[in-house]
């Protein structure tokens, strides 16, 4: 294997390592991915930078955005406690 396959494989278990111990938000540890892919060489700037002109990128992006705006003010906790309460009486 070439140092940069296992520089790639070694980056992928801390970056699953990090997820799955939930002390670093998803978002940041995406990030530092990135970058340290850049930083390594392993992709260009162009390369790295190329998918947040998807338009299913900045979908998602927003969806999540609605989502967090949903859950901070409530909203999302509302209509999960009013489809609770209209299941149970079926």
């Amino acid at each position: 294997m070439s140092g940069e396959i296992t520089f790639v494989f070694v980056l992928i278990g801390v970056a699953a390592a990090l997820m799955a111990s939930n002390r670093v938000r998803f978002d940041v540890v995406a990030l530092l991915v990135l970058l340290a892919l850049m930083l390594s060489g392993v992709l260009t700037v162009d390369e790295a930078l190329s998918g947040f002109g998807s338009s299913v990128v900045i979908l998602v992006a927003g969806l999540l955005i609605i989502g967090e705006m949903l859950a901070r003010t409530g909203v999302a906790r509302a209509v999960g406690d009013w489809i609770l309460k209209k299941g149970r009486h079926q």
